[in-house]
């Protein structure tokens, strides 16, 4: 594949994917989203089915907009701490280190949820995996 190629790759289809997941999973139609952009809602409707490619800017446009990290749209990537976090995590006690250690598990657990789906599949149901 070349760079130059403007079809939508495998990983664009999957920030497609999480891209939507994310909208719905906050209940924002996406000619909502669309209007925060800039772009038409058929253009967004277009990111969303991965008929279009989102570019770099676009992407962190609609980063900004969400208020998440780019990285939750790539497979695989996870975003690194800042500096400032480390160090306040450092100055805490063990006590309240493991504390912050468990709401981020539950966190991550529910995030993992809006992006993928239920981890639990009901009977007859067949779930996609990205």
């Amino acid at each position: 594949m070349s760079l130059r190629d403007k079809k939508p790759t495998a990983t664009d289809r999957i920030i497609a994917i999480r891209l939507r997941k994310l909208r719905e999973a906050r209940h924002i139609p996406g000619r909502k989203v669309a209007e925060w952009l800039g772009i038409s809602a058929q253009q967004y409707a277009k990111y969303e089915a991965a008929q279009n490619r989102i570019s770099a800017g676009a992407l962190w446009e609609i980063s900004v907009a969400f208020g998440v990290p780019m990285q939750v749209f790539f497979p695989g990537i996870r975003p690194l701490p800042d500096a400032e976090s480390v160090q306040g995590f450092s100055r805490l006690r063990e006590r309240e280190r493991k504390a912050v250690q468990a709401l981020v598990k539950v966190l991550a657990r529910r995030s993992t949820r809006i992006l993928y789906g239920s981890t639990k599949q009901k009977r007859g149901q067949k779930t996609a995996r990205l």
